[in-house]
């Protein structure tokens, strides 16, 4: 029978590597002795993982850095530390999200002489989607998309600026979005798409409630 720890579809711990133009994960081992002396100290952004009352694990969030510090003999299988990492991880994704998308928004729109009435980073968005624009001109964002190439961040946030002009996708639409993009916006997509292929199993799994 498979344990607990065997059905999560990945482990995290040191191999894991997670880094985009906004975000990134930065593990640091240290020495038992004073990972535990540390964690007596308060520190903004910082939280502890405690096992029999000793700390086995250290994570520090700060303008999108997650720092996570741990001991040699962390137990990587333990699943109440998976589970707090996972957390973890997801709620300072979603911190800078709320940081960084809607002013990356409003910097498009000085940039392409257009307005959203309204711009929101949504947590609830369907699996798939990245975004989406209302009738009523409100961009809905998925805060999964910090982790994204900042080519790829601007596609989708461009992709729904286009939207306030363009409510399908049909022709017009692409023709609109590619002015916006300052080049194809379908083989742009293309490129987004591969890479999103490649790590979406890996992005839903560290943001699912």
């Amino acid at each position: 029978m498979a344990t607990a720890i065997e059905k999560l579809p990945f482990i995290i711990n040191p191999s894991l590597r997670l880094r985009s133009h906004s975000f990134q994960v930065c593990w640091h081992v240290v020495d038992a002795e004073a990972l535990r002396a540390e964690s007596h100290f308060a520190y903004p952004g910082r939280k502890v993982y405690l096992r029999k009352n000793v700390c086995e694990v250290m994570v520090q969030y700060f303008d999108g850095r997650f720092d996570i510090i741990y001991g040699e003999q962390t137990d990587w299988n333990a699943i109440g530390l998976q589970r707090w990492l996972r957390k973890e991880i997801r709620d300072a994704v979603v911190a800078r999200a709320n940081e960084i998308l809607p002013a990356r928004l409003h910097y498009w729109e000085r940039q392409k002489g257009v307005r959203a009435a309204k711009v929101m980073v949504n947590s609830r968005l369907r699996r798939s989607t990245m975004g989406n624009c209302s009738v009523l001109k409100e961009i809905n964002l998925a805060p999964m998309i910090v982790l994204f190439p900042l080519p790829f961040m601007d596609e989708v946030i461009l992709h729904e600026l286009a939207h306030l002009k363009h409510m399908h996708h049909c022709k017009s639409f692409w023709a609109h979005l590619s002015q916006l993009l300052g080049r194809d916006a379908r083989e742009l997509e293309k490129e987004s798409d591969l890479f999103f292929s490649k790590y979406a199993d890996l992005f839903f799994f560290l943001m699912k409630k």
